[in-house]
């Protein structure tokens, strides 16, 4: 079984890998989505920031407590 062609097509935005063989059989795979590697950076609001930073520190005054210090 040989590759006769591979093409891409684009279809309902998605890309898609045809491939056809000298047997007759067509595959028809999703392109995966390339991994620029880089993440959105999640900015937090002032709001979230506070509220993330008052459980840190009453998280941390519950382990002091705990250890009696």
């Amino acid at each position: 079984m040989n590759i006769i062609n591979v093409e891409e097509i684009i279809e309902n935005d998605s890309t898609y890998i045809v491939t056809t063989y000298d047997n007759g059989c067509i595959v028809q795979e999703l392109k995966p989505l390339e991994n620029t590697g880089e993440q959105k950076e999640e900015i937090l609001s002032e709001t979230d920031e506070a509220i993330l930073n008052t459980n840190i520190n009453i998280e941390y005054l519950v382990a002091l407590q705990e250890l009696g210090l």
